[in-house]
């Protein structure tokens, strides 16, 4: 399963921050454009008091602690990601949404699963056309 040590010791990072309830942010561009300009926007709006998080991992648990004074939600397919994820998880899919809220029940739904689905290049050209 694991061959490259790289993948073993990251794997071993995440196991042991997860038991000792460390955070284990990703510090990348993306992640701090996401952290530090969209995510710092939504959480200073009193508008937005209801938000869901889609996709889960051991880089987004401290979003918890940052969306405090809201209704946080969070929901990912794999029921592994759970320990990630807010007080308030689904195990489920984004496609069945309503299933969990009614219409217009959230003010805010923050997806950041593009990037792990296209390709960089192919996503921009997409948007673009």
């Amino acid at each position: 399963m694991f061959t490259n040590p790289k993948m073993i010791l990251r794997a071993l990072k995440v196991v042991t921050y997860t038991v000792l309830g460390w955070e284990m942010p990703i510090i990348n561009h993306d992640r701090y454009i996401l952290e530090q300009k969209i995510i710092a926007y939504f959480v200073e709006r009193k508008e937005f008091t209801k938000v869901l998080f889609v996709g889960c991992g051991s880089y987004t648990k401290h979003y918890e602690k940052w969306f405090e004074k809201k209704e946080y939600w969070t929901i990912d397919i794999n029921p592994m990601k759970k320990n990630y994820g807010a007080k308030k998880h689904i195990t489920g899919s984004m496609s069945d949404l309503n299933l969990h809220f009614k219409d217009n029940d959230l003010d805010l739904i923050i997806c950041n699963l593009l990037r792990n689905t296209f390709r960089r290049r192919r996503l921009s050209n997409e948007i673009k056309a």
